[in-house]
């Protein structure tokens, strides 16, 4: 797994459209608006990606059958908060 760590609007969601086009890769984003500009955008940069998948869609497993190889999670800070109705102060990773 790689980590895009760069700051809000620094172009961050930028590359995992350019990455998610060259693996055919599902992005997960918080909501439905947010998979709209996502697909925009790839489509705006004349990039082809499946639609983005929602946290509600991926959580609830709502891509089951369909013929996914990767994903690529957009905003993983907001998925976790998404996931926890309490604060998650800290995180590891075995990432090397």
């Amino acid at each position: 797994m790689i980590i895009i760590d760069m700051g809000r609007g620094q172009g961050k969601t930028h590359q995992l459209i350019a990455r998610a086009a060259e693996n055919n890769a599902h992005i997960i984003c918080k909501d439905r608006t947010e998979a709209e500009r996502i697909s925009q955008s790839a489509l705006d940069r004349g990039l082809n990606i499946p639609f983005p998948l929602t946290f509600s869609q991926f959580i609830n497993r709502e891509y089951i059958g369909k013929e996914i190889k990767e994903f690529m999670i957009d905003d993983v800070d907001m998925l976790l908060a998404y996931l926890s109705n309490v604060p998650i102060s800290y995180c590891t990773s075995a990432l090397t």
